[in-house]
């Protein structure tokens, strides 16, 4: 096999093979599954010939998984290095490529001739983040590291996500800044956001360069930035305070489904807080986050349904939103439930049940329902004083789910017949025992629970990053097939010297139908202009996706369209 080989790079060093023919007539004598090998050795090598024949096995799927791709970038090779039927593939499968498409092949062409890395894999980028998303670390490394480096904005960003969590990588966090900025220059929302997470909690705090990071993503329509910059102005940090451009930017991210925004737009109608007060607008907010399952806002619109701001009084709609969120830890609701319970509001009067909700939101910190449950333990015995007391320890133990199931009244709980002393002795040593083993598994439970909420929390966080990955290819994708159909109604003018560009503002309805268009910057050339103008009106609708939630990334376009890009 090694005298083969020699003989084939020999083979290549002579003038008398310079030519792709001679290099299929060489490899015709050499295994069909060796042709590929040999064919990469004496490419690599800077063979022009064999980069050629391998551009022309990846264009037609011979021996290689297709991709388009990966020929254009052998193609480049080729051309570069003098091959003439290299260059004329070179341009004409151009014509038949996405902007995105031609320059990631360059990039890759690039980055082979410079270090010599040129064996990419189909699907390098799809599969490092499906690889990812898996907790295949190792193996999204290896794929997503040299896309990196040829410039992929999302491969960076999401190697910067494995930097700074330590996965797969020993942990560099300035190495996961480095990654950030590249994409974030490159115009990644969600990297954008990550250095703004970073600058506003990390290390070295810098609040500017945080809402700097987050208008860049906000303005993309990145829904966590938007909701990150809407704090921002809020508080002030980083930012001049200003309230109206707060509530501004948590509408934003409200419309996108984000919920804590959802929440403060819903408290900020409620109060009336540089908004005009609206009871109504402020239930429609609480509502959309309560149905996200946002404890706060359960608990809100419980209130509002308790008080009837805003819709008509209803105690069991109450009673409905107040447990969710009690269920969820929110001391203010398990307040609110005992008082519903002890009151008989929306539900069947009940101390035992008041006592254990009032008890638990005494336990979590509040002040009040210590009081509030002082007073209901006076009206009950001493039996369903303690009843109710472990009920809450068994509740806290849940946390807090089902509390509710763990009570049924039976005649002995609600004080009807007599206990003996003894089995009251002997109960209550049950009782003691029980709540030493309690607090020991109570301690443990939430030595795993804060274990697992930091695992769930880490995995949530991957998902987000790899989500918003997809999201800025889809969103790419569509932006590449807008100008690409604007392209196809293009009628250019006659000889512009040099590359003039024209540049556009495009408002766009959903359905892809154009509201306006305005010229931004002009070429210099009236026609080209005009005809740029035309071309965007006649390939109307223009291209979306499907997707609705997205529309936000494309109601407003700036469009570039080179003149040489139309020829």
């Amino acid at each position: 096999m090694k005298k083969l080989l020699l003989i084939l790079v020999l083979a290549f060093m002579c003038s008398s093979f310079a030519r792709a023919d001679d290099l299929k007539d060489v490899l015709n004598g050499v295994r069909a599954d060796q042709k590929l090998s040999y064919a990469q050795y004496l490419a690599k090598q800077g063979d022009a010939d064999a980069q050629y024949y391998l551009g022309k096995m990846y264009e037609k799927g011979e021996g290689v998984i297709q991709d388009h791709v990966l020929a254009q970038m052998w193609y480049n090779l080729a051309a570069s290095n003098g091959n003439v039927n290299g260059r004329v593939l070179r341009d004409l499968r151009a014509t038949e490529m996405t902007p995105t498409q031609i320059a990631k092949a360059q990039r890759m062409a690039e980055y082979c001739k410079k270090t010599n890395y040129c064996d990419y894999i189909s699907g390098d980028l799809k599969d490092g983040l499906k690889a990812f998303v898996k907790e295949e670390y190792a193996k999204a490394f290896k794929l997503l590291q040299p896309e990196a480096a040829i410039g992929d904005s999302t491969a960076q960003s999401t190697l910067g996500t494995m930097y700074f969590l330590g996965h797969g990588v020993t942990q560099d966090k300035k190495e996961a800044v480095r990654l950030y900025r590249k994409a974030a220059d490159q115009g990644l929302a969600e990297a954008q956001y990550a250095l703004g997470r970073i600058y506003s909690e990390g290390e070295g705090v810098d609040r500017e360069e945080a809402a700097k990071w987050f208008r860049k993503a906000a303005e993309q329509g990145e829904v966590d930035a938007q909701f990150h910059l809407g704090s921002a102005y809020s508080s002030g940090e980083g930012v001049t305070q200003d309230k109206k451009e707060a509530v501004k930017w948590f509408r934003k991210a409200a419309e996108q489904g984000h919920m804590i925004a959802q929440f403060f737009l819903g408290w900020t109608y409620q109060m009336g807080k540089n908004v005009t007060q609206d009871y109504k607008e402020a239930v429609k907010w609480y509502r959309m986050a309560a149905e996200q399952g946002y404890a706060k806002a359960q608990s809100h619109l419980g209130s509002i349904y308790d008080s009837g701001q805003g819709v008509t009084q209803n105690y069991k709609e109450a009673v409905k939103w107040l447990r969710l969120s009690a269920e969820q830890g929110d001391t203010e609701s398990q307040h609110n439930l005992g008082a519903k319970y002890a009151n008989g509001q929306g539900v069947t009067k009940n101390y035992v049940q008041a006592h254990m909700w009032l008890n638990l939101a005494a336990s979590n910190g509040e002040k009040i329902a210590s009081k509030y449950r002082e007073i209901v333990a006076k009206k009950m015995t001493p039996d369903q004083v303690s009843k109710a007391q472990d009920m809450a320890r068994d509740c806290k133990k849940k946390n807090y789910k089902n509390c509710d199931l763990s009570y049924k009244e039976r005649p002995a709980e609600l004080g009807i017949g007599v206990e003996t002393r003894l089995a009251k002795e002997k109960k209550e040593k049950k009782r003691k025992i029980k709540e030493q083993d309690v607090r020991v598994a109570a301690e443990t439970e939430r030595l795993k629970k804060e274990l697992r909420e930091e695992e769930e929390r880490r995995r949530l966080q991957k998902l987000a990053y790899a989500k918003a990955a997809a999201k800025r290819s889809l969103i790419d994708e569509f932006k590449a097939k807008i100008l690409a159909k604007i392209k196809t109604k293009l009628v250019l003018p006659p000889d512009l010297p040099n590359d003039p560009v024209a540049e556009f503002d495009i408002t766009l309805l959903p359905g892809g139908g154009i509201l306006s268009v305005k010229l931004r910057n002009s070429s210099g050339f009236r026609s080209f202009d005009e005809a740029v103008e035309r071309a965007i009106i006649l390939a109307r609708p223009l291209p979306l996706p499907k997707d609705k939630l997205l529309f936000p990334n494309f109601r407003y376009l700036v469009v570039k369209v080179h003149y040489l890009d139309g020829k």
